[in-house]
């Protein structure tokens, strides 16, 4: 249970009462005052860690909800950082909701909060449609587009959506491609998406100092929240993913895969200028 306050037990009512006689838990962390992407990824970890060898079942899919305050990206990082949960839990995708009816007076007074949840979002749960008007929808869905303009979006009341929609996303697999969308990837919000194709080969230690540079020096107020593609580099073809400063390049070896594969790149982040981006990565040329 997290929970931004004092407000565990309210949370957990309902779970423990629909089990009856049968708890539906085996064992209850709550996180008092401590989000989970901050002071305590340390007892998380290890929950988890617990949970999975625990199981006398094999454990399919696990879903971490946070609060609405949570910094998305810190919970993402723990799944990168931590050999043991890597050995046994591979990641699946981050699933934001964002509440129709004050979605845009919730982008301003928690403007930090909601423009880091809604980039790093690979699907999106548009809730609380039938509170409003479908104009207010449509100026929402502009909203969103405007700082993610990558990630799929639901419609919802109460939440409900097809389980398949915000599952096996393996947004961070070699084995789902990039989807392109046909809306526009600029707005007039601070966070915005560029998506570059056709890129020619790189050299591989040119690429990494890039990252370097961008993802740890941040120049021209550049910040790249989000990065995600297929890249070749000193002619091999990597993964590349990236959640802030934490990046990953994976070197896809699967001859299947390779046949599909398009040098592609996508970023959503803060004065992304992609005539400049372009002209830094062919700096990397071989």
């Amino acid at each position: 249970m997290n929970e931004f306050g004092k407000s565990g037990m309210i949370e957990s009512l309902p779970i423990k009462l629909s089990g009856g006689d049968q708890p539906l838990y085996e064992e209850w962390l709550e996180l008092d005052n401590g989000c989970l992407c901050c002071m305590a990824q340390d007892i998380a970890v290890r929950a988890i860690e617990d949970m999975v060898n625990k199981s006398p079942k094999q454990i399919d899919y696990l879903i971490i909800e946070t609060s609405g305050l949570a910094d998305a990206s810190a919970v993402v990082s723990m799944f990168w950082l931590d050999q043991g949960l890597s050995s046994c839990l591979e990641l699946d995708g981050v699933v934001t909701v964002v509440d129709a009816k004050f979605a845009e007076q919730n982008s301003i007074e928690f403007r930090c909060e909601w423009e880091n949840q809604v980039a790093l979002a690979d699907v999106i749960i548009l809730n609380k449609v039938d509170l409003v008007e479908k104009f207010a929808i449509d100026n929402v869905y502009k909203l969103i587009q405007g700082y993610n303009s990558h990630a799929r979006i639901f419609y919802a009341n109460h939440s409900r959506v097809e389980v398949d929609s915000l599952l096996h996303l393996k947004s961070y697999s070699t084995h789902k491609p990039i989807r392109h969308s046909d809306c526009a990837h600029t707005s007039s919000t601070s966070i915005s998406t560029v998506i570059l194709d056709n890129i020619p080969s790189l050299s591989y230690e040119l690429f990494q100092q890039w990252l370097v540079d961008n993802l740890w020096e941040s120049p021209k107020s550049r910040q790249i929240l989000r990065m995600k593609g297929c890249l070749f580099l000193s002619n091999s073809c990597y993964l590349i993913q990236s959640v802030n400063e934490l990046y990953d390049l994976t070197l896809i070896k699967d001859s299947i895969l390779l046949s599909d594969v398009t040098s592609q790149l996508v970023l959503i982040g803060k004065a992304l200028n992609k005539e400049d981006i372009l002209r830094e990565l062919n700096g990397c040329q071989v």
